[in-house]
């Protein structure tokens, strides 16, 4: 007949509780690294005027990303466009969002800089309705 060996059982169980428990932690710090990974801003350069600039793709969010964004004209110059005025003005109430979709042009055309901030090299074109690709290249 089987006789129960409580010392074994008791051995095993503390083996399992503490390998549950090491698992568990390792993971949830694992997770955290992650979360806080993706929450954190690129390292962008900065220009002499003290503004951020580079590409926006790997910003977590609008929030994070660049002063000058990274953009390329109709031509395939390559420059930045100010982040206020690639985002426009930011509407407080739906009536206000209304107004300014029905008073924007199809066709929005902003200055497209030097990392300086200052020097125009070109125009950049921003069309409703049309995607924006992105690129990673500096």
């Amino acid at each position: 007949m089987f006789k129960p060996n409580i010392g074994r059982t008791a051995l095993l169980s503390t083996a399992l509780v503490v390998g549950l428990i090491a698992g568990t932690v390792g993971f949830n710090h694992a997770k955290a690294d992650t979360l806080s990974d993706q929450n954190k801003a690129p390292v962008y350069k900065k220009n002499a005027g003290g503004q951020t600039y580079g590409s926006a793709l790997y910003a977590p969010s609008p929030e994070l990303e660049p002063d000058l964004i990274q953009a390329e004209d109709e031509n395939g110059t390559v420059g930045y466009v100010l982040k206020t005025e690639l985002d426009g003005p930011i509407p407080k109430t739906p009536e206000e969002a209304t107004e300014l979709m029905r008073k924007t042009p199809k066709v929005r055309k902003i200055n497209l800089y030097a990392s300086d901030g200052k020097t125009v090299i070109g125009t950049f074109k921003i069309e409703q309705g049309h995607e924006i690709y992105v690129s990673d290249d500096n």
